[in-house]
């Protein structure tokens, strides 16, 4: 669904259960609701299964694939044939995953590592990581200036001394 709607997230929820309901057979959308969230349905194996069997998805209202692990698995293998257990083809892949890091060795590959750190750990962009260090370092200096700054005794200052001293 777009974001911004005016659904609320309890409306969003009834139509995907709504939507659920009608794509997998009335026994087991019985069984889907008493389970409380702990099954899942795979659209691909048209079963429930339990949730751990499904890879975690962060971009998805519940948080999973909508497919379990093992269809992914073999949707992988349709895409790429073998590929993962041949020794040959992994060997190759790593060696094009060193040459490629020793190519971009420094600037290029730190800031690739620190992008992915910044928005995985703390969800937020290099530019508005430098916008907010800017503005501490803004902050960092304006206070050193007022603590620098000589202390001129005013005739409020003495006042508000002198009372507190004579009480």
């Amino acid at each position: 669904m777009r974001t911004g709607t005016h659904h609320t997230p309890e409306t969003r929820l009834a139509i995907r259960l709504k939507r659920l309901e009608k794509s997998m057979p009335p026994a087991e959308f019985a069984r889907f609701q008493a389970s409380s969230g702990a099954l899942k349905w795979c659209p691909a194996r048209k079963q429930l299964f339990p949730v751990a069997e499904f890879q975690k998805n962060r971009r998805s209202w519940d948080g999973l694939y909508s497919r379990g692990k093992a269809c992914n698995a073999v949707a992988a293998n349709r895409w790429h044939p073998g590929k993962a257990q041949d020794p040959e083809y992994r060997e190759q892949k790593n060696q094009r995953t060193r040459e490629w890091r020793e190519a971009n060795k420094g600037e290029k590959l730190s800031r690739a590592s620190r992008i992915y750190h910044l928005k995985k750990h703390y969800g937020i962009t290099l530019a508005i990581l430098r916008r907010a260090v800017k503005y501490l370092e803004q902050d960092r200096r304006l206070n050193a200036a007022i603590s620098e700054r000589p202390k001129l005794a005013s005739r409020w200052d003495s006042a508000v001394t002198t009372k507190g001293d004579a009480a």
